[in-house]
């Protein structure tokens, strides 16, 4: 059934579930439309391990993350359209994404809220590793 569902974890409208009897198609987020694609979240990977494991990258969210050849700390950030990224997300932050189904523009602006919330100094350091990577 997998196979008949394809993944974005941002535009997400179907869930499977798994019970004694099978499985279960539950609809998420509001009534499909007659030949609207169905979409579940395969979870929220980087994108390397999303091409690794299936051959695609997704356009938005797209996870990504990389080691500081200096300090060996990894970073982590999530990319959206228009260039609005979430860095250093939390584990918090990266299941609100999984586990809703919003607008591009409330990511974006969560993504937003996100970052202004994390210390000066979080974000000197994550600047400094991507200018080094």
């Amino acid at each position: 059934i997998y196979d008949l569902l394809n993944h974005h974890n941002g535009k997400r409208n179907a869930k499977l579930s798994t019970m004694e009897e099978g499985v279960q198609l539950l609809v998420v987020g509001g009534p499909v439309e007659k030949g609207q694609e169905l979409l579940l979240s395969y979870g929220v990977k980087t994108a390397s391990t999303m091409y690794r494991d299936y051959s695609f990258v997704e356009d938005w969210p797209t996870c990504w993350n990389f080691k500081d050849r200096t300090s060996g700390d990894n970073f982590a950030f999530v990319l959206f359209p228009n260039g609005v990224a979430a860095i250093n997300p939390t584990a918090d932050y990266l299941k609100q994404i999984w586990h809703s189904n919003t607008a591009l523009v409330e990511y974006q602006a969560n993504a937003r809220k996100h970052v202004e919330s994390l210390p000066l100094g979080d974000i000197d350091r994550f600047t400094l590793a991507a200018r080094n990577h």
